[in-house]
Formats: structure tokens, sequence, C-alpha cells
């Protein structure tokens, strides 16, 4: 599995980067003040679920082998998710770039 040194490093292995733009308005922040990144509105409730799945991870001896569906299915009913199919479809695709970075980078 691959090393993440910074809060950076552990955004950027999600697919997430710093971008400047006018456009975007929510910032995450790091420990020192400095903005890590930004995430456009549209992207901050899957965001933000995907992070609260951090537990539902499963893994073998190979590494990560992708989230508990159970677990998924159960955060999307408790935190009453408009669209759960569309949130779900959302979260597999972080899933996937998560995975590919976490195993191999």
């Amino acid at each position: 599995m691959g090393g993440i040194d910074t809060e950076a490093d552990s955004f950027a292995a999600l697919g997430l980067y710093n971008i400047d733009s006018p456009w975007l308005s929510e910032f995450v922040m790091g420990d020192e003040g400095k903005r890590l990144l930004e995430v456009w509105p549209e992207n901050l409730e899957v965001i933000n679920m995907f992070l609260s799945l951090q537990t539902q991870w499963r893994s073998d001896m190979n590494g990560l082998t992708g989230l508990d569906y159970a677990g998924v299915e159960c955060a999307l009913r408790m935190h009453e998710v408009s669209n759960p199919k569309q949130m779900f479809i959302e979260i597999q695709s972080m899933e996937g770039a998560a995975l590919k970075e976490l195993n191999h980078g």
C-alpha cells in the first residue's frame, strides 16, 4: 500500500486537489489554516458521506477490497439522503479512485 504523509496527500489519494477557481465556494482547511482543496457545493454532500464511511472499508491480505455496501446503505438511510441511488453511484466512483490510489499508489 502507498504511504500517505500529509492531509493533502490523503485528499489527493481520493482524487481531490487544490484548484484555484473563483467558482468554487467550499474549502477544506489544514491544521495550519492553509487551504488544501476546494469543493464545489454540489459535491460537498457526497464527499462528506464518503468520508463518513471511513470505518466501512473491507480488506484482505492484499489490501483494501472496497466498501461494505451494507454499511453504505445503512449510512444513506440514517442520513436520510434525498437521492440514495445517485449518491451510491457517486460513492462507488470515489471508491474506485480511492482503491486505485491506496492499493497501488
